[in-house]
């Protein structure tokens, strides 16, 4: 199994559905746009599939190993569109009216929402589009579903503590109510026009797979269990065979697309 959080996250995240990168580009810039941006491109699981439809492309992350991981899978697809930029995507300057597309992949809650969505409409040519995707599936720590239950007890029985973190999944699953804002919240403030789509997309995995896939939603797992992962992986898959014959796990995952639209003319 892969070593590092970015290739556990490019070969076992699941993917976005081909219907919503579809509806994402037909919503905005058609077959043709000028300059997409790509906020917290990870390993490039929007950057790729939609930079063929523009001039250029710049794409920037936190992550230098998720960028080495984006741009060697763009090397290998004949990709030479796209500047890749090692940072936060608030350090990313936008001239003004310059872009037709800013996209953000399952990173929008980890940035200043406030400042990027005041940014991104200036940015923005009138008539542009702020995209914002989401899911991938759901924290096993809080998760209802049959497999979580499986992966839980086996964690536990795995790790010095209850949550990868080292500290209660009580503490690190229930964040305060009272400081969430939704992304749109923001994203109409700015002066968006916004519309809200829903993906359920359903996945089926090898039980030998499913624990990549929970590290890939989950993270610091592997790094966490150290030396006792390959047992671990040994006693989860032998768990999940039990709760499935077929040697198959099958679940459906909501994906959901923001679209934020700026006016024509403002």
């Amino acid at each position: 199994m892969a070593d590092t959080n970015a290739q556990i996250y490019a070969e076992y995240r699941p993917r976005y559905p081909q219907n919503l990168i579809e509806e994402l580009r037909l919503r905005t810039v058609g077959d043709h746009g000028d300059l997409l941006i790509d906020w917290g491109c990870g390993t490039g699981e929007l950057t790729l599939p939609l930079s063929r439809y523009f001039e250029g492309v710049r794409a920037v992350d936190v992550g230098a190993d998720r960028i080495a991981v984006a741009e060697e899978s763009a090397r290998k697809a004949g990709i030479e569109n796209i500047e890749w930029h090692i940072g936060k995507a608030e350090d990313l300057e936008i001239a003004p009216e310059s872009c037709d597309l800013i996209t953000c992949a399952s990173a929008f809650h980890w940035m200043d929402r406030e400042l990027l969505s005041e940014r991104a409409f200036r940015g923005l040519r009138g008539g542009g589009s702020l995209a914002v995707a989401g899911g991938g599936g759901d924290d096993i720590w809080s998760g209802g579903k049959d497999w979580h239950e499986v992966a839980r007890a086996c964690l536990v029985k795995y790790l010095d503590s209850a949550s990868p973190g080292g500290k209660p999944a009580s503490e690190t699953s229930n964040p305060n109510p009272a400081k969430k804002r939704w992304h749109a919240d923001y994203l109409t403030s700015a002066g968006f026009e916004v519309e809200h789509l829903q993906f359920p997309t359903e996945f089926s995995w090898p039980v030998d797979r499913v624990a990549g896939y929970m590290y890939s939603i989950t993270g610091g797992i592997p790094w966490t269990l150290g030396d006792r992962r390959a047992d671990f992986e040994r006693e989860f898959s032998e768990a999940l065979t039990r709760l499935s014959p077929s040697g198959v796990v099958h679940e459906t995952i909501d994906f959901f697309l923001l679209i934020a639209s700026k006016p024509s003319e403002v």
